[in-house]
């Protein structure tokens, strides 16, 4: 879980289940969890799927708004954070590689050793590794194994 406690009670699914009235015998919905979400959005006016179609647009037309203004003031506190920073102390390019030229560098099959600009795996060694170096004196090596029943 994270964040804080309200954020995750919000971010609970509501559920309802259908149950049969005892007294009127007829079937209603109890909702089964997600209490407090269901009380966040009555009370922010956020239960979508209960809405008719004109609240429905007047509401996202509001929360599209509501975006916008916020997303202008998120730029104003970033612009006025960003004006105090230094600047770079050089300027930042971006470099571009040109497929042309790259075509024209001959690629030998091994080019020699201090060669620039070429840069190719080392083909793979018909020798075996050189073998580990030794274990130095005063280091024990700890092994261990399953107990036996």
């Amino acid at each position: 879980m994270n964040g804080t406690a309200c954020e995750e009670l919000a971010a609970k699914e509501i559920v309802y289940r259908e149950v049969v009235n005892p007294e009127s015998g007829e079937l209603e919905d109890h909702l089964v969890s997600g209490f407090y979400r269901q009380l966040h959005e009555a009370y922010y006016d956020l239960g979508f799927q209960k809405m008719k179609l004109p609240a429905l647009l007047r509401k996202v037309r509001t929360l599209e708004e509501q975006l916008e203004r916020a997303k202008a003031l998120k730029e104003a506190k970033l612009s006025a954070m960003l004006a105090k920073l230094p600047p770079p102390p050089q300027p930042l390019e971006r470099s571009t590689t040109d497929l042309g030229e790259i075509s024209k560098v001959p690629r030998p099959s091994r080019a020699p050793v201090g060669t620039v600009g070429v840069c190719e795996a080392a083909p793979p060694r018909d020798e075996e590794p050189p073998p580990p170096p030794p274990v130095p004196e005063g280091l024990v090596r700890w092994r261990t194994e399953p107990e036996r029943s």
